[in-house]
């Protein structure tokens, strides 16, 4: 999502658009490169493959505590006899 775009159209500077939108949009450190962040929705950013059991740690604290909250553990299968 294009935060500088969104900003625009709300009549807000950017940073101002950031905090509006709160804990609605994720900055996704796993796709953000050279200078170019990518900004993800809630649903999008928490939705896909299960968490691994230890988050990587580029991961914002906020990040973490959201993939947490919406994670299930791993399941342990036992060995068939």
């Amino acid at each position: 999502m294009d935060i500088s775009r969104i900003a625009e159209l709300i009549g807000r500077s950017r940073d101002e658009a950031i905090a509006e939108l709160d804990d609605r949009i994720f900055l996704d450190p796993q796709l953000t490169i050279e200078h170019i962040e990518s900004w993800q929705t809630t649903d999008a950013y928490l939705s896909g493959p299960v968490a691994p059991n230890s988050p990587p740690p580029s991961l914002p604290p906020r990040s973490i505590l959201a993939i947490s909250a919406t994670s299930k553990p791993f399941a342990r299968s036992s060995p068939k006899i």
